[in-house]
């Protein structure tokens, strides 16, 4: 029997081409929120949130 080395990867394909998968902890608001500003994509809403034009303090300090 043979197996093939070269099967096909499963799953959607990544979208960004510099992107890096990680692996975040949050809790379930922020988890809610992100879903709100990505339109259901959690990882497009920390992107946004994130984003230099963002509404949020770039001082952590200033977050409470």
């Amino acid at each position: 029997m043979t197996t093939n080395s070269a099967a096909p990867k499963r799953g959607r394909p990544p979208t960004l081409t510099d992107g890096k998968r990680v692996t975040l902890t949050l809790d379930q608001a922020t988890i809610d929120r992100a879903r709100e500003l990505g339109a259901g994509n959690l990882s497009l809403g920390v992107r946004r949130a994130l984003e230099p034009n963002s509404h949020i303090p770039a001082n952590p300090e200033a977050i409470t």
